[in-house]
């Protein structure tokens, strides 16, 4: 008896030796991972706060899609947090959610409002607005009210002010994403009349550059040839070099309409993107309304593409889910971020070699009384 009480014993602390030693290698792998891609984000993040996106465009993934189709429901399930959805324009000025994992970080939150300046000296984006959040549930609250504060309480859009919503969790990936204003056909008897021009200029001022990854939100359910985000995205981006498509809504899907779907998944349709499409089902507002949790959706969410009996469970793993999803916007960022940069030095070089020719034609020195009314005067302009 002493010699099996002694073996058990010993099989235990063998396990408990192999779960740390497995802890430890997952612990190595999350922090060469975080040496890795944080500072690629944390770099472009940090130059887009100081408003140089003004002036420079900077590496991004720009969420889009039609009214409705689910954009909010994928940034939920990503970032972990309820952001405003429902029928209708719910998103009525940039939002960009960055997102950062810390293993050591208990959930926290800061959101701010932002206006664009520019004038002749340089670009800035001022902070009009910043609220400190310690639970996810105050997100959907406080997003609304600053997108009141920015865009009024009526159904205008906003384009000289964004929200950053900066969110630090164990849970999320390492990731900045752009959510845009829904595109919308024709407006409501309550929306400006040139509600769709407005949206259209904005969505414009993002993905027509070069350097923004276009994150297309396309719905299952509805008929994909005639996606106008798609269209969109292929008006700035003909080759389809920099777009992503993802289906939403995979469990509405018509009877024996999914093999259209994995085609596409597949690129074999005639809606070919060179970043290919991933497919997902995130919680829909009946599964809020019946108290589904995120953590409890994104549990249905792979059991759902697990069934046997269905097409979808054919396809990999990567094209498939919102975990894998968050996996490939993280690496697909990272890379542009690194092919972009190069080009982005030489900008700046260029604009910093131009900025020091125009000080070296100024003449004779200002007085220091002046120049300390020179300054205060520059600081009142930000």
């Amino acid at each position: 008896m002493s010699n099996q009480s002694s073996s058990l014993s010993g099989d235990a602390a063998s396990r408990r030796s192999s779960k740390r030693s497995t802890s430890r290698h997952v612990l190595a792998l999350s922090a060469e991972y975080d040496r890795q891609v944080r500072p690629f984000i944390d770099l472009v993040d940090s130059l887009r706060n100081s408003g140089v996106d003004q002036d420079l465009n900077l590496p991004s993934i720009a969420v889009i899609g039609d009214q409705s189709t689910g954009k909010s429901s994928v940034l939920e399930a990503i970032s972990g947090v309820q952001l405003p959805r429902g029928q209708g324009m719910v998103t009525r000025c940039a939002l960009e959610l960055r997102m950062k994992r810390d293993e050591k970080s208990q959930w926290r939150a800061k959101l701010q409002t932002q206006h664009l300046k520019q004038n002749q000296l340089r670009s800035k984006a001022s902070v009009e607005h910043s609220l400190a959040m310690t639970n996810p549930e105050e997100v959907q609250g406080a997003v609304l009210a600053a997108q009141d504060k920015l865009a009024g309480r009526g159904k205008e859009i906003s384009h000289k002010e964004r929200i950053v919503l900066e969110v630090t969790s164990p849970d999320v990936p390492d990731l900045t994403l752009i959510d845009l204003p829904g595109i919308i056909l024709n407006p409501t008897p309550d929306q400006p009349q040139d509600i769709v021009i407005q949206i259209d200029q904005l969505i414009k001022f993002y993905i027509s550059r070069e350097e923004t990854i276009i994150l297309c939100v396309i719905p299952c359910h509805q008929d994909i040839a005639s996606n106008k985000a798609l269209s969109v995205a292929r008006e700035y981006d003909q080759t389809g070099e920099r777009t992503l498509g993802v289906l939403t809504r995979a469990d509405l899907t018509e009877q024996g309409g999914e093999g259209t779907i994995v085609d596409l998944i597949q690129n074999k349709g005639q809606r070919h993107i060179k970043l290919g499409y991933t497919v997902v089902k995130c919680r829909s507002q009946d599964d809020i309304k019946n108290g589904v949790t995120l953590q409890q959706a994104l549990l249905d969410e792979k059991n759902f593409f697990e069934k046997p009996d269905q097409a979808f469970s054919k396809l990999p793993a990567s094209c498939k889910g919102t975990s894998s999803l968050a996996q490939m916007l993280t690496k697909q960022l990272v890379a542009h971020i690194k092919s972009c940069l190069p080009a982005l030095i030489n900008r700046c070089s260029k604009e910093l070699e131009l900025a020091t020719k125009e000080l070296s034609h100024i003449s004779d020195p200002v007085p220091t009384d002046k120049q300390y009314y020179l300054i205060q005067v520059v600081l009142c302009q930000f």
